[in-house]
Order: structure tokens, then C-alpha cells, then sequence
């Protein structure tokens, strides 16, 4: 028996009825794939036509293959004696049609009745199956997208992987615990596909690190680490240029903001920071923390537990760091926050959402404290670490004075970053006056506030003004413990000299303030020589010496200071190298010492434009004055190194003729003989005639003089690399390195023309020497060859005794 198999011509295609338009639009919704998108539509298409069983059959390199059924295992469509054997009678087929008229595959049913179906269910299947082919295709071609989006996903990590092994490995369990944990907080499918990508690629930006930076055997100076913290940024910059990755660049860029603000690069907040980056941030610092680095052990499991829990609400997000730890076996929730904690967290959350309703990343709540005078209580981002340390002038706020001017809110709109108000720099802002002598201001690095000043800008800033009452206890005892630390950071400098002294208090100033540069020079007086030291983050002046000519100038003027400059801008001024087109917002001059010895300069530049908080200058101040006795230490150390330079000097000099002494020449000849083998050596030794005679008939300042005139005539004999040392009374000895035997008779007979040239140096005073000269063997010693030129010096002289010379 046969199944009848009916087909329907194109001519007969008509538009049936919009339920089936709304029934594929319904199906394709939801489907990321060619397999969910055609699964969901044929099972709608089967309810809509009433049919038992149908599927949809495509033919490929392979031939035709049934990639989706309903009713029937998908192989029964394959055979006719399959279908038979379920009982189905009939078929029938449309084909799946694309606008351009090529063909997707074919949507076939089977029925129990035999003969053919209705014309208007062939119509209605024949409108749905055009739709079915246009999803189908579209999602096709985005399969191909995305298996080329993979393939990028596949050479990044593959770069990363070769570049560190460590880096690779780390981003790979990184990404497997991350979807853990998104799974675990409910994200879909999807979501958790593209935080598996985030995850992987979240240090792609290394790629961009110097190698010795990247792999460096221990941990990371000021500067390196300034360097390193640029990997995020580096990673947008990677990944935001390939199709199809932009969400994941962003969260990228995000990934080391902390849950309450003082993350980098941006100082994102809370929820700010997107979940992704939130759950990548948790998962990698938890394997960073138990994995072996070249500089330390792991860190034991328990510990590294109990520190997700510590950073939970400060460092972590709460929730992820909740639900990490449920992964990891400890189902016990995060420490309970005191009653204040909780009413500080809660306040920034609802202040953040403030801000970020506005699009601003900062927001600032000023109050007047005096006629003029506004402080700073709280806010959101730098305003939230900036509490209590931000005293404003109005008269010196151009954009304050003009909102109070007009009682109403003003938006700053700026091309490029610049000063808003106090230290705070960005490119948009809203500034409102408020009814309570208040001042909110909202801000943003980017231009996310252009154009916010409305009605809604407002009401958002009365809330934020009814929130903040006072800068919360803790913060001001955390500045306080922040001086401390500061103070601590540079009295426990431990340098080798002046020099690194220097560098030591400017790094530890440039880290302790947040800079981008920091330099300290010493005053130069009397007992001080002039001494720089200089450390940099992500700025320092194209030419280093500028560094040295401000500080010079500084130095000459140091009665005036400290020299705050909040916008290099305005300063006419300011010094070559540290101005606003070299890429400086703003620098900070102290004095240290009293009377100063030295100068220390902190500098803000690109890319983290800002001024100085009331709490940076406190801590400048701090560091400055303890940094006088690490400054001294310094000099002292360096006065005694001179010292005991001057002293070894004299030790290794002839304090007569200003030749060598003998332990110089004992010490040469130690050297010469640790590195036998650097080419011939001779040794010459000159023993000056009838000097215990001169020093009889005439005195011993001739016989001084003959001395000091022998040493001269053999010092202007030689060469750089050879050595002339007085090794006795009337004895010198002349190391010639790099001369065979021959050129140093050679040089002796040369020698011996100056000397008789040289005659008489007074009358009655005459220089007459022996010599004897030797050239070390191939396998002989240094010292054999010094006792064979002293035994033909000796055999000169007898030479010259039987002459009667």
C-alpha cells in the first residue's frame, strides 16, 4: 500500500490569516538558535493546522535530513514504510520559499484519513512556511556571525594563554565559577553564554602589559602597578573594534570596580557596575587569592572564604559574593552589618539610583557653612570618598555662582575634561541650587548630563539634598586612619642614599594621593648637593629634566610655599613640561623641612583629571613633615658614603706623588689575576737611583721632588687602562695591560729617551732610575711576572754599579 503524496503549486500561495504572521512572530521570539527557533515553530504550526504529525525536512551536502518533528521520531519522515507502520495514510508537503525564491527545505505533514487536505489549511501552512523560512535563514546567517564572533573569543584567550600561561589558565576557572554563580542568581541561558565570554576575556588587556611587567618574579613597584592597572581599559579598547562584542568590552572595562566605589578605572559604584562584571570580579579575585603566584603561596581555602565574606558590601556585591560562597560549601551568610552600616549602604543605594536616573557617575551635596563657604557632606562616586573634604568659596565657583545667579539649574557642557568645581573634573554637569542653602551638583567624565537640566534634574536633587545630613563618623575616622597610614607609608623608608631616598617619598606620595607624578628634590646649600627623585604612574612630562627645572625653581622660592594649583589652566605660571597641554590638571608644591631642605611636587594629569581634596592636602602635609627626618637620614648617609669614598680614595693614593699606593697596586694585581686570560700583561718596576744620596747632600724635599717628578713622567706614559703606583721608598711598579713583551720594551726604551731628556731637574739634582720590565707567561701568574721585572731591575742596576755610573 501506498501513501498518497500531495504537493502545492506556487501559483496557489496566498496570504492566509494574520494568526499565523503572529504565531511564527511568537515562536521566533524567544529562540536564539536555527534548532529552538524551528522546534517552537512547528509546534505551533501543528496546533494551528490541526495536524498529528509533521516536520521539517532540509537538504544539505548530505542529502535531505529532518531537522525538526513533531508527532513522529524525527526519522520516521525519512521512510515511507516507517509512517505506514505508525498508522499515517497520507502526506503532504509546501515548500519553505525565501523572498529571493531559493528554497529553506520543506514542511511536511502526514494524516491518519487518506486524501488530500483542504485548500485553505495548504494556504495558511504556505504563508506560515514563508515565515519559517525568512526566521530560519536570518537565524543562519546569525549562527555564521556568531561562529565567527567564537573563532575571535578562541585566538584572544589562545594570544592570552601563550603570552601566560598563568593568565589563561586563571581566565578559563574563572569563567566556569562565574556561570556557576550566574546560574545560581538566575540568569538565562543567554546571560550566562555571554558572561562564560566576559569571563574568559576579562584580562584580555594584558596583552597589552609589557612582558617584564606581566611576568615579573615579585611584586609590582608604584609604576608597574599604575601600568597593570591599565589592563581593563586595554580590553575595551581590544574588544569594543570587534563585531559583535561591544557589551562584553564594557563589562570587560568594569571588571576591578569594587561594590562601593573605590574600584578602577572609572570608580563605579554598586549597581553601576553591570552584574557580569560583578560576578567576574568576585570569581577571579577568589582563584587569584588560591593560586600559587611566583611571589607568593596560595592563600588557604578557609582564609580566602573568609575574606569574600569580609569584602562583601565593600568590595563585592553582596548577593554574588553570597551566592560564590554557597558554591563553594559555606552556606553561612555574609557578617550582619552593625545598624549604621546598614543605613550607610542603604543611603548610597538609594543615592546611586539618584544619580544614575540623571546619568551622572558623581553626585555632590554641598551645604553653607558660612557666608560664601560651602562643605561638602556626601554623595555618590568621588562624592561619596570625597565626604567632609571639600570646602568651596562660591566667589571662585564660576558655575556654582551662576547657578545661584539664576536660582534655577545649570548644565556645564565642556569639550574636553575640565575643572566643574573644586577638585572635581569632567565633561557634564548639572549644578542646582537648592532651597536650604544647598548646592547638588550632579556630574559625569563623559557627556552622559549634557542637556539634564529640567524639572526631573530638580526634584532628584531635593531628594539627594533630604538624604544627606552629615558626612557619616566613619568616614571622618577613616580620613584620619588614612593621615596615619600615610605618615607610616613614608617614615618607614629604608633607602641606600639620597638618591634612593628621594625616589622612595615620591612613590609612596604619588600612591598615598592618587597621582599620576610625584617628584622630590633636595635644597641645594652648602653641605647639600642638588638630588632628584622622581616616580611615575600613567603620566609623566615628555622630558624628565622638567621635573628637575620646576623643582629648581620651586626650590629658590621655597618661602612661599606650599603652591596649590587646582587648574594648571589658569595658572600663567606654571612650569614648562606641567602644563594644561602637556596634559596636567593640577599640581601641589610643599616644602620639607624647617628651614626646607628639600621639595616635594604632586601632579594630577591624564587620564585622572582632578584637583585636591582638603584630605589630600592633609595628607601632603603629613607626609611632608615626616619625610624631613627620612630626608636628612638620606643626606647624612650620603655625606658619610662621600666620606669614606674620600677616605678609601686616600688610601688607594700616594699622598706624595699622587701615583697609585701599594695597596691600590696589590689590589690591581688581585683583580689581574681573578681574570687571567683578558689578554698580555707586562709589568715594568722603577727604582730611582741615588735617592737616599739626594736626600743627604741636598735635604729631603729634593728627594721629594725627584719622587714627585718621577711619578709624573711615568703618569704621562701611560695609558687609561694601565696603572702607575708607588710601591716603595724609591720604587714604583707600572702595570701595561694588553701589551705583549715586545711593546713593552718597547714602551721602556721610549720611557728611558724622556728621562734623559727629561736631565738635570736642578743642577746638581738628577732623575736616574733602573728599571725592569716582564711579560706575564701564558700559564704563569701575575706575581711571577712582578718578580721577574724586579729581578731585572736588579740586574740593571748592578749593571750600572760596574760602570761606575
Amino acid at each position: 500500500m501506498s501513501v498518497p503524496i500531495y504537493g502545492l503549486d506556487a501559483s496557489h500561495r496566498t496570504l492566509a490569516s494574520a494568526e499565523a504572521f503572529n504565531a511564527a512572530a511568537a515562536a521566533a521570539a524567544d529562540a536564539t538558535t536555527p534548532r529552538a527557533f524551528l522546534n517552537d515553530a512547528l509546534a505551533q504550526l501543528a496546533s494551528l493546522l490541526g495536524v498529528s504529525a509533521c516536520a521539517i525536512l532540509a537538504s544539505g551536502e548530505s542529502g535531505v535530513r529532518c531537522v525538526a518533528a513533531v508527532g513522529l521520531p524525527a526519522e520516521c519522515f525519512m521512510s515511507v514504510e516507517a509512517m505506514l507502520a505508525q498508522g499515517f495514510h497520507s502526506s503532504w508537503s509546501v515548500a519553505l520559499t525565501l523572498p529571493d525564491g531559493g528554497m529553506a527545505g520543506t514542511f511536511t505533514a502526514v494524516e491518519h484519513a487518506p486524501g488530500p487536505p483542504r485548500p485553505e489549511v495548504l494556504e495558511l501552512a504556505s504563508a506560515y512556511g514563508s515565515v519559517i523560512a525568512v526566521g530560519l535563514d536570518r537565524l543562519r546567517q546569525e549562527s555564521s556571525v556568531a561562529a565567527r564572533y567564537q573563532a575571535v573569543v578562541v585566538a584572544l584567550t589562545s594570544a592570552l594563554d601563550a603570552r601566560d600561561e598563568y593568565t589563561g589558565r586563571h581566565s578559563s576557572e574563572t569563567s566556569e565559577l562565574a556561570v556557576r554563580v550566574g546560574e545560581r542568581l538566575g540568569m538565562s541561558p543567554e546571560e550566562r553564554d555571554m558572561l562564560a565570554q566576559i569571563a574568559v576575556l576579562h584580562d584580555v588587556g594584558k596583552l597589552g602589559i609589557p612582558t617584564n611587567v606581566l611576568l615579573k618574579q615579585g611584586p609590582l613597584d608604584g609604576s608597574e602597578k599604575a601600568l597593570m592597572r591599565e589592563h581593563p581599559v586595554i580590553g575595551e579598547r581590544i574588544l569594543s573594534g570587534i563585531a559583535g562584542l561591544s557589551e562584553v568590552a564594557r563589562a570587560v572595562r568594569c571588571e576591578h570596580e569594587r561594590w562601593d566605589g573605590h574600584g578602577y578605572p572609572d570608580g563605579l559604584a554598586g549597581e553601576q557596575i553591570p552584574l557580569a562584571a560583578r560576578i567576574v570580579f568576585a570569581c577571579d579575585a577568589w582563584h587569584a587569592m588560591t593560586s600559587d603566584r611566583p611571589y607568593r603561596p596560595a592563600m588557604a581555602q578557609a582564609r580566602a572564604r573568609e575574606e569574600l565574606r569580609r569584602g562583601a558590601g565593600t568590595q563585592f556585591d553582596p548577593r554574588v559574593a553570597q551566592a560564590l560562597l554557597e558554591i563553594l560549601g559555606d552556606h553561612a551568610p555574609p557578617p550582619a552589618c552593625s545598624p549604621s552600616e546598614s543605613r550607610d549602604r542603604a543611603l548610597s543605594q538609594e543615592l546611586t539610583e539618584i544619580a544614575l536616573e540623571i546619568g551622572a557617575r558623581d553626585l555632590f551635596v554641598f551645604r553653607k557653612v558660612a557666608e560664601g563657604l560651602y562643605s561638602h557632606l556626601g554623595g555618590v562616586g568621588r562624592g561619596a570618598g570625597w565626604a567632609g573634604n571639600i570646602e568651596l568659596y562660591s566667589r571662585e565657583e564660576r558655575h556654582i555662582e551662576a547657578a545661584l545667579a539664576r536660582r534655577a539649574a545649570l548644565c556645564v557642557e565642556l569639550e574636553r575634561t575640565g575643572r566643574i568645581v573644586g577638585p572635581y573634573w569632567g565633561r557634564s554637569a548639572v549644578v542646582v541650587p537648592c532651597d536650604d542653602d544647598t548646592v547638588v551638583v550632579f556630574g559625569s567624565p563623559t557627556d552622559s548630563v549634557a542637556g539634564a537640566c529640567t524639572e526631573r534634574s530638580a526634584q532628584l536633587a531635593e531628594r539627594a539634598r533630604s538624604l544627606v545630613i552629615d558626612v557619616p563618623p566613619a568616614k571622618l575616622l577613616a580620613d584620619e586612619l588614612e593621615v596615619l597610614a600615610a605618615v607610616r607609608e613614608v617614615t618607614t623608608v629604608n633607602a641606600d642614599g639620597i638618591g634612593e631616598t628621594l625616589v622612595a617619598i615620591a612613590a609612596r606620595a604619588r600612591e598615598s594621593l592618587s597621582a599620576e607624578f610625584a617628584a622630590v628634590a633636595t635644597i641645594p646649600s652648602g653641605s647639600v648637593d642638588a638630588a632628584l627623585g622622581v616616580d611615575a604612574g600613567a603620566w609623566q612630562p615628555d622630558d624628565l629634566g622638567a621635573a628637575g627645572r620646576a623643582l629648581s625653581r620651586f626650590a629658590a622660592a621655597a618661602h612661599q610655599l606650599p603652591l596649590l594649583c587646582q587648574d594648571v589652566s589658569r595658572h600663567e605660571n606654571a612650569p614648562e613640561g606641567f602644563r594644561d597641554e602637556d596634559g596636567v590638571s593640577s599640581l601641589y608644591v610643599l616644602p620639607i623641612g624647617s628651614p626646607p631642605v628639600a621639595v616635594l611636587l604632586v601632579v594630577h594629569a591624564e587620564p585622572g583629571f582632578r584637583g585636591f581634596t582638603a584630605l589630600c592636602l592633609r595628607v601632603a602635609a603629613a607626609m611632608s613633615d615626616a619625610a624631613e627626618a627620612v630626608v636628612r637620614r638620606g643626606i647624612a648617609q650620603e655625606r658619610l658614603r662621600a666620606e669614606n669614598a674620600r677616605l678609601g680614595e686616600q688610601l688607594r693614593t700616594d699622598a706624595l706623588t699622587g701615583a697609585a699606593s701599594r695597596s691600590a697596586w696589590e689590589e690591581a694585581l688581585e683583580a689581574e689575576a681573578a681574570s687571567s686570560g683578558s689578554g698580555p700583561l707586562s709589568i715594568v718596576i722603577v727604582d730611582i737611583d741615588g735617592l737616599k744620596a739626594v736626600n743627604d747632600d741636598f735635604g729631603h724635599g729634593a728627594g721629594d721632588e725627584l719622587l714627585c717628578r718621577c711619578a709624573a713622567l711615568l703618569s704621562h706614559s701611560v695609558r687609561s687602562t694601565d696603572l702607575v703606583a708607588r710601591i716603595g721608598g724609591d720604587e714604583f711598579g707600572i702595570l701595561l695591560r694588553y701589551t705583549d713583551e715586545d711593546h713593552a720594551h718597547a714602551w721602556c726604551d721610549l720611557l728611558e729617551a724622556r728621562m734623559e731628556a727629561a736631565r738635570p731637574v736642578s743642577p746638581g739634582r738628577y732623575l736616574r732610575w733602573s728599571f725592569g720590565c716582564a711579560c706575564m707567561p701564558p700559564q704563569g701568574t701575575v706575581q711571577s711576572a712582578v718578580a721577574a721585572a724586579d729581578r731585572a731591575m736588579y740586574a740593571m742596576k748592578s749593571r750600572a754599579r760596574e760602570r761606575g755610573r
